[in-house]
């Protein structure tokens, strides 16, 4: 029996959105966290992969175990260099409207703590990207320290590790 076969199927299933949706490739990182503590330097895993092959990376990776027993807190961020297609909010307030409207995404990253993907008609450069977000971030609520196009995404399907305990 696989412990972390949920956490896994929570994973697949938001890379599978993002495969689903863009062309974008994406870069995978983590960190380690304890609460209380401050985090420490984020590590580079891979770069510019295919949502589709993230998840298997992340199973060669054994990111699961990583993060359950040792802290490590996963994260995506999209390459750079790349037109972006998908707008993101870090920490959504207005979460019943962003429900209703039907958008791409919705990832609950803790108790409490969600980030929003939304699809764009059409490529963007990261400067309309960010003015995208910070429109985005103040119809919905958010994070206001989180609207950079680069900004690292906590992946779904991994404790954050900076609540626990």
């Amino acid at each position: 029996m696989d412990k972390y076969k949920t956490q896994k199927e929570e994973t697949l299933r938001l890379l599978s959105v993002l495969e689903n949706a863009t062309q974008m490739s994406l870069d995978l990182f983590f960190m380690r966290v304890e609460k209380s503590k401050k985090p420490e330097s984020r590590y580079s895993i891979k770069e510019r992969v295919r949502p589709r092959d993230a998840y298997y990376i992340l199973k060669e990776e054994n990111a699961w175990w990583k993060n359950d027993t040792q802290s490590k807190n996963y994260y995506f961020a999209w390459y750079r260099g790349q037109e972006l297609d998908i707008a993101f909010v870090d920490d959504l307030q207005d979460i019943e409207r962003f429900k209703s409207e039907g958008h791409l995404a919705l990832i609950k990253t803790s108790t409490h703590k969600y980030q929003a993907l939304f699809k764009l008609s059409q490529k963007v450069s990261e400067e309309k990207l960010l003015e995208i977000q910070r429109v985005l971030r103040e119809k919905y609520g958010g994070d206001i320290g989180a609207v950079s196009p680069w900004q690292m995404k906590r992946l779904t399907g991994f404790l954050n590790t900076k609540y626990a305990l």
